[in-house]
């Protein structure tokens, strides 16, 4: 990262938006990237989630972003 010692890595990108009379509109695009210790950090407590349990839920987008 520019202006920083510490190193990060892409951890997850998307598209947001609605679908309005059969097109789907974007409106928001997101990146997230996270420290190099971020995983093991994350995975303490999510470890063994599912993909679908991890996506349906705000605490682990939480922990991610905050």
């Amino acid at each position: 990262a520019p202006g920083s010692s510490k190193n990060f890595f892409l951890g997850g990108a998307g598209v947001r938006g609605l679908e309005i009379e059969g097109k789907f509109i974007k409106f928001t695009a997101i990146g997230v990237y996270l420290e190099d210790d971020a995983v093991p950090s994350l995975a303490v407590k999510w470890k063994g989630k599912s993909d679908e349990e991890l996506t349906a839920s705000d605490d682990f987008f939480k922990d991610i972003v905050m």
